[in-house]
């Protein structure tokens, strides 16, 4: 149940910052805007799985860069979904 509510916490932290941070910038501009968002939003997870007692040390470093790639996936799809939608209000 943690686990869901963590990553309810850090979806909606993605969408919050992504709107506060987003506008008209340029492709590279906002690839970094969206790992900085989601490098922010994955610092709880990141520490969860870097501290994890299960894995190996290199097996949870491992699966925290592929977390924060997830994320900085996702904050490039929502900054995507809020350019359209401010797009559509425009129109």
């Amino acid at each position: 149940m943690q686990v869901l509510r963590d990553e309810i916490a850090r979806e909606d932290c993605l969408w919050r910052e992504s709107l506060t941070r987003w506008s008209d910038q340029t492709l590279d501009e906002q690839q970094k805007i969206s790992g900085l968002v989601a490098h922010f939003c994955s610092q709880k997870n990141r520490e969860q799985i870097v501290q994890g007692d299960t894995t190996e040390d290199l097996i949870r470093h491992e699966v925290a860069a592929y977390d924060q790639l997830w994320a900085q996936e996702r904050a490039i799809a929502i900054g995507r979904q809020i350019r359209e939608l401010r797009e559509r209000r425009l129109r």
